[in-house]
């Protein structure tokens, strides 16, 4: 008959998965982190995207994707003049 000890041993010698398990253990630490940074950081980010929104659009900026004066070109990308590209004109 085989000894519950023994088995008992070897089974806690036994170091196959153990990697996995601290891969998984490691994975789940670094989602916990990004999940409160963004949960703390998230009013701070969405104010940041308003303030340069509102900077874009008072600076005349549109978004029908039609480039005019210095921005303008391939999606305001390029040089100077009109252009008919996609996107903001700024």
């Amino acid at each position: 008959m085989v000894n519950v000890f023994v088995l008992s041993r070897d089974f806690l010698k036994d170091c196959r998965g153990a990697s996995a398990a601290e891969y998984a253990l490691l994975l789940a630490v670094v989602g916990a982190v990004l999940a409160m940074s963004a949960f703390v950081l998230g009013d701070t980010i969405a104010a940041s995207m308003e303030n340069s929104s509102n900077v874009f659009q008072q600076a005349g900026c549109n978004n029908n994707g039609q480039g005019t004066g210095l921005g303008g070109g391939n999606g305001g990308g390029g040089g100077q003049g009109a252009g008919n590209g996609a996107g903001n004109s700024c």
